[in-house]
């Protein structure tokens, strides 16, 4: 099996990354539509444009951490011994198809997932799970694959699951990932735009001077863009209207309640909180100030105007 070794720290991986552009297992599900996370055109700007670095959040943080933890769950509920593994696994036909793996179960020699989430166990996995799993068995020509999910919700709950390659799935996914490289990743060629974020990534450069004429199908389209916008500055005055008209019978207390005592509305004042007061920086010691300065680039704003009568 090719593969090569995966780098060691982040900044080493986003090189890796933006030096052999590939298709990876978390990439599959949002090119078949399936991810609640991203779409096929933000892979598709990773890949074209290449990954932009990305400031750590607590869920990635914690998602590394528990890593560790998952792993020992899994033994121990299982009897299984997991060795990590740091290799970046290269498809034999095609080596834009990869896949980084959490670990490989000795004596099995077959991929383990962990995962760690929130949301408690239904019975199924979800889609773009499942997407990834078969993507990593795909690459790595195996004929199975554990997955180990950590509920971390209210209700603790630690899910062990085996999955057996799906090779009508995997002929039919790698399809896609192919057609996907071959139309879009090589001929720089965004797919469909499927979102307002979708499009702002496809069209983020425009040309002043030029006009687009309306047909009529595009009038139509403004015609009930106008009409959802009323609709919604209605909506929203009637809310504030209500609103304010609770308000006023709360007056200074922070709960309503029903007259069986069931909570209604809460109106309480948040914490005190602590501000960077960048004006009174920029007056006190502006040379301070203009160091630190930097820019940020411009954007399309969508503006919708008035239709003609």
């Amino acid at each position: 099996m090719k593969y090569r070794l995966a780098p060691s720290n982040y900044n080493d991986w986003l090189q890796d990354r933006r030096d052999h552009p590939s298709i990876g297992a978390s990439m599959s599900p949002a090119i078949m539509g399936l991810s609640p996370w991203q779409t096929a055109v933000d892979v598709w700007d990773t890949l074209v444009h290449g990954i932009a670095t990305e400031e750590e959040n607590l869920a990635m943080y914690l998602g590394r951490e528990m890593e560790g933890i998952v792993k020992k769950l899994f033994m121990d509920h299982t009897g299984l011994k997991v060795v990590n593994d740091y290799k970046i696994r290269i498809d034999e036909e095609h080596e834009f198809l990869t896949t980084n793996l959490d670990g490989m179960v000795i004596g099995e020699g077959v991929p383990v997932e962990y995962k760690t989430t929130a949301k408690p166990w239904d019975g199924e996995i979800p889609d773009s799970y499942f997407v990834q799993l078969q993507h990593q068995m795909m690459v790595t020509e195996t004929d199975y694959i554990y997955y180990c999910s950590l509920s971390m919700g209210f209700r603790k709950q630690l899910i062990v699951e085996k999955y057996n390659r799906n090779d009508q799935f995997i002929d039919d996914m790698r399809t896609q990932l192919i057609n996907f490289w071959d139309d879009h990743v090589l001929t720089k060629k965004p797919p469909e735009a499927k979102s307002l974020s979708d499009a702002k990534k496809i069209f983020n450069h425009s040309d002043p001077e030029a006009i687009a004429t309306a047909s009529y199908d595009d009038y139509q389209q403004i015609i009930e863009l106008q009409n959802l916008k009323k609709h919604r500055d209605l909506i929203d005055t009637q809310i504030k209207d209500k609103k304010l008209q609770v308000m006023k019978t709360m007056g200074e207390r922070e709960t309503m309640v029903s007259d069986s005592g069931h909570e209604l509305v809460t109106w309480r004042k948040t914490k005190d909180s602590n501000i960077f007061d960048s004006k009174q920086l920029l007056k006190d010691k502006p040379d301070i100030y203009n160091n630190y300065l930097k820019t940020r680039d411009g954007y399309r704003r969508f503006v919708l105007k008035k239709t003609e009568e």
